[in-house]
């Protein structure tokens, strides 16, 4: 399964525009985590480019320093709920008041089986979040989501195949 985006985030194809495919930022303070989700996102979306930040704030200043060079939005962001700094709710907190160019498609937010409880206050408080992946994810889980969460909302990686 694989998308290709042009700048604007529509699909590239039947356009001279260059693209580029499913951008992803992995938020998780997890080195082990990290890879292990990087490898299955690889698996899912063979092409993606995937960047991996280990706290909510350097996952906010990413997205500030991205819509001020013009970069592409990442179209999914996969957030873990307890990080340093900046956690799930921080980030949360602050992502309203971004500019809307660096908002992605999706969030998903990646809980822990000892986390559920917190995990669905923070989704219920947010209109940001899209859908709820138990960690370790697995490729499968996590396209089966974002093409569910396709079909709910069109708007949402509408060119996703």
């Amino acid at each position: 399964m694989q998308a290709n985006f042009n700048k604007d985030g529509k699909s590239g194809a039947g356009t001279s525009q260059s693209t580029s495919l499913l951008r992803v930022l992995l938020v998780d303070d997890s080195k082990e985590d990290n890879f292990i989700h990087r490898r299955q996102l690889k698996r899912a979306f063979p092409d993606c480019e995937v960047v991996v930040v280990t706290d909510g704030q350097q996952a906010i200043d990413l997205l500030l320093e991205r819509a001020d060079a013009d970069l592409p939005a990442f179209e999914l962001i996969c957030l873990d709920v307890n990080m340093p700094v900046l956690d799930a709710w921080g980030f949360l907190e602050q992502y309203p008041h971004l500019p809307l160019e660096a908002h992605a498609d999706l969030i998903a937010l990646m809980i822990s089986t000892a986390l559920p409880a917190e995990a669905r206050q923070i989704a219920e408080h947010s209109p940001f979040v899209s859908f709820f992946v138990s960690k370790p994810f697995t490729g499968a889980v996590l396209s089966d989501e974002v093409l569910r969460c396709r079909q709910d909302s069109p708007r949402k990686l509408k060119d996703l195949n």
